[in-house]
């Protein structure tokens, strides 16, 4: 992460809620200080609810992250030209542009 922040602008976007125990707790575990150096810290209420549940867990819903959100937040200051969504979930970049998307185990 330090190489990727100290290169990059990085942001984290989470599909999950923004609490101590979720989002916010994870990463001031994880991260530190270097938190600090992160462009944005997004969770569940940036994402775009697609109105499915999952199968594994009818409670849980799936949720979109579209980066066309992220690009008009920053006022057009980045593109599908310069930004790389990598999730472990290819369905969350169902309506994102093409060759903006990496997928595996994170």
């Amino acid at each position: 992460m330090q190489f990727c922040l100290q290169r990059f602008e990085v942001g984290i976007w989470s599909s999950a809620q923004k609490s101590l125990k979720n989002v916010d707790g994870v990463l001031g575990c994880l991260m530190g200080r270097l938190r600090e150096k992160l462009l944005f810290v997004w969770d569940r209420y940036e994402c775009t609810d697609s109105g499915f549940k999952s199968l594994e867990n009818k409670r849980k819903p799936l949720f979109f992250k579209e980066l066309g959100n992220l690009w008009k937040h920053f006022d057009g200051k980045y593109s599908e030209s310069d930004t790389l969504f990598i999730d472990d979930q290819p369905y969350k970049a169902l309506l994102n542009p093409p060759y903006t998307d990496i997928f595996g185990v994170i």
